[in-house]
């Protein structure tokens, strides 16, 4: 889940995955309709002699399954463009979540860095001390 502080910056990328996908879903609704007008047109010469002989009892009857088909074609493109959807946030996800490890091992790396320095200083600071304490001892003649 990406930081609140960057939602402002990843609303207009995000808004315009949504609405790719929703083009995209639009486009396979339509591909879909279109294959059913086109099996409904095929069928039409044999559903005219079936209707003349029973009438437009038969027609409600066909109307219905296309009609079925139509919205199980529409549930299916919603539900892939959910789970394309589901599937980028994911990889969106991973990806800030990388972006915040690397950033965290520079800012660490950074910090040992200048703990390292600050070690450094104090250890020359006590080697000159410690200098100091030898030239102190010797003047004094001490050993």
């Amino acid at each position: 889940m990406a930081h609140p502080a960057l939602a402002p910056q990843l609303a207009p990328q995000l808004a315009a995955q949504a609405a790719a996908q929703a083009a995209q879903a639009t486009q396979q609704v339509a591909e879909l309709e279109d294959g059913l007008e086109a099996l409904v047109v095929d069928e039409q010469p044999n559903e005219a002699a079936v209707l003349a002989r029973e009438g437009p009892v038969q027609e409600a009857a066909e109307v219905e399954p296309a009609e079925e088909a139509l919205g199980v074609a529409n549930e299916a493109a919603a539900a892939v463009a959910v789970r394309e959807a589901a599937v980028a946030l994911r990889e969106e996800a991973v990806a800030r979540r990388e972006e915040a490890l690397a950033a965290g091992v520079k800012d660490l790396e950074t910090h040992l860095k200048g703990q390292a320095a600050e070690l450094r200083d104090i250890a020359a600071a006590l080697g000159d001390m410690a200098g100091r304490k030898r030239a102190t001892r010797a003047r004094e003649g001490m050993p």
